[in-house]
């Protein structure tokens, strides 16, 4: 740490070839002129940053970073867990290479930068008005993925044959894992209730809170809160089969967060950005179902679930530099399993093995805007299949008032799903 008056350096290097690292930490600041935390002269420099490089000066305009004040051939990289504050300066051209994982972030430069990112992520980066931005698109690409988990668990919710009237809180917690993919966390409250409409079929209002962790380097979060209300057929018995509907249409308000790397407005190299938006839905779906009675209580279930999900996604900027363009998504939910139920007395198991997936029908594109560059995002995984193995039970408190407990498990080669539902029905 280093402080000044007039002139402040943290490391100060005249000469060719010289080499800097920093892992720890190197502060600097100037109470009246100019900080450097890095300042060089001369040619074929290079400069290594993996730690916390800061610079400040009193007038909060002349506090650098890395300052290549003469010289060719200078070289800056950035790598994981690098934290700047301060703008990054050259006088002469200079490459900039910047490794820092799947974070977002947004340099500030001065001078002529030749800029290459090399992280881990697939993704673009734009160099407008001395700013380096690029943003991390994991939310896009899971996007598809959320719409199957809140339709799924609406659907596990839905009675299969509506009562009178129901009321049921549920709790839901999905963890996925994947060796060769986006892994994220998801842990979704809410409330179904309805009541028959006639002996057709009934109504039915849906109120639900998700939170959902992306595991990413931008500790981004969702947070969104779902309005759903529709209507449910009663099953209706044709050739063997209990074949029922239903439709729906939802409006959900969504908080997000997400850490970005920036080298200003923020004295310690990061920044958390929040911003809302929305989406509307529509749903349209479709069920099967087979039962064969196997006596002594033992029943074997044949089932099968079609919905079509309809999502439009209103358009929002994070911060100033980051904006999202509106997008539409159709996607496709199915699922087929075969099961076992065991009724005696106030209780009843069940166990399901089946395949379940979703396919992405339009919208695989999405548009974004860094600054004033406009981006393309393509989702190319928009497709799903998993082995779904469940287990479960139903115990009945009272006469109207049954609890649940639901244990799935949805895999394939590199991919594992576990959600776990409680529910508590009451019916009347």
């Amino acid at each position: 740490s280093e402080s000044g008056t007039t002139l402040a350096y943290g490391i100060h290097q005249e000469g060719a070839e010289n080499s800097v690292t920093v892992t720890g930490k190197i502060h600097t600041e100037s109470s009246n002129g100019h900080a450097y935390a890095i300042h060089q002269t001369g040619e074929t420099n290079s400069v290594t940053i993996q730690g916390r490089v800061s610079a400040k000066a009193s007038d909060g305009s002349n506090a650098y970073a890395v300052y290549f004040a003469s010289g060719s051939d200078n070289i800056l990289t950035l790598q994981k867990d690098a934290l700047i504050t301060g703008t990054l300066f050259t006088h002469d051209s200079a490459d900039l290479t910047i490794d820092v994982g799947t974070r977002s972030y947004i340099y500030e430069t001065d001078g002529s930068w030749t800029v290459t990112d090399t992280s881990s992520q697939s993704r673009s980066f734009v160099q407008e008005n001395d700013l380096i931005i690029a943003a991390n698109v994991d939310a896009l690409d899971i996007a598809n993925d959320w719409v199957a988990a809140r339709t799924n668990t609406l659907l596990r919710v839905l009675p299969e044959n509506p009562a009178s009237f129901w009321l049921s809180p549920y709790a839901n917690t999905s963890l996925r894992d994947a060796q060769s993919d986006l892994n994220y966390t998801l842990a979704t409250q809410g409330v179904n209730t309805g009541f028959m409409l006639d002996s057709s079929g009934a109504l039915w209002l849906d109120v639900q809170q998700s939170q959902i962790a992306i595991d990413n380097d931008d500790d981004q979060s969702i947070t969104a809160t779902g309005l759903r209300f529709g209507y449910q057929s009663t099953p209706v018995r044709l050739f063997d089969l209990d074949i029922s509907w239903r439709a729906g249409l939802g409006k959900t308000w969504m908080d997000t967060s997400r850490s970005i790397l920036t080298n200003f407005d923020s004295e310690s190299g990061e920044q958390t950005i929040r911003s809302q938006t929305q989406s509307s839905e529509a749903m349209l779906g479709l069920s099967v179902k087979h039962p064969i009675a196997l006596g002594n209580g033992l029943t074997l279930n044949l089932a099968g679930d079609l919905s079509a999900v309809y999502e439009s996604q209103d358009a929002y900027s994070e911060g100033d530099y980051i904006h999202w363009d509106t997008r539409t998504l159709l996607s496709n939910i199915w699922n087929t399993r075969a099961g076992l139920v065991f009724d005696v007395d106030k209780f009843r198991a069940f166990s399901e093995v089946g395949l379940s997936g979703h396919t992405l029908l339009t919208g695989h594109d999405a548009s974004y805007r860094l600054a004033n560059t406009a981006q393309q995002f393509s989702d190319t995984s928009a497709s799903d299949i998993a082995f779904d193995v469940k287990v479960g039970a139903v115990y009945s408190i009272l006469h109207n008032l049954s609890a649940r407990v639901e244990l799935s498990s949805l895999g394939t080669l590199d991919l594992k799903k576990v959600p776990v539902l409680f529910t508590l029905d009451w019916k009347l």
